[in-house]
């Protein structure tokens, strides 16, 4: 007989992901921490159509999608909490709003879109990042005969 998975498995599987707390994983979601633990032992099943189940189901996936793309925790949670796209109305966005809000109704394909958009706008901003470290390491090597450690 197959167990049934628990709310308790999904947080674990979170907090090995984004190397954070129970606590965090509430925070992100919107929920408080009480509400959270009152749902540890029961099946997802159960509180899938639920507002916690609806978010923690949601965050667990985008965190899957973002763990298989071999991002550490630190990237996944920055992808998550950093406004990186624009909302239908034009304005900036994160994937934590949406789950605490519940926008779009946490249709799946559409996280899955956010979620994809939200990862290439990391990538250029870390790329932008890198390139300002390599410019500034080179004109203080070169201007000022320093060795540097950036």
């Amino acid at each position: 007989m197959e167990m049934a998975v628990t709310t308790k498995n999904i947080i674990e599987l979170l907090i090995g992901y984004l190397s954070c707390t129970q606590k965090t994983i509430s925070t992100l979601i919107g929920v408080n921490e009480a509400t959270l633990s009152s749902n540890l032992d029961k099946p997802i099943d159960e509180i899938r159509t639920k507002k916690t189940g609806k978010r923690l189901l949601a965050l667990a996936g985008i965190v899957n999608f973002l763990g298989e793309q071999g991002l550490s925790s630190a990237a996944i949670m920055e992808i998550i909490t950093v406004p990186s796209y624009r909302d239908y109305e034009g304005r900036m966005d994160s994937l934590k709003s949406i789950l605490m809000s519940e926008k779009y109704n946490l249709d799946f394909d559409i996280l899955m879109l956010i979620t994809q958009q939200a990862q290439r706008e990391y990538v250029s901003r870390n790329h932008i990042r890198n390139s300002a470290k390599s410019n500034i390491s080179s004109y203080l090597h070169s201007n000022l005969k320093i060795k540097t450690a950036i």
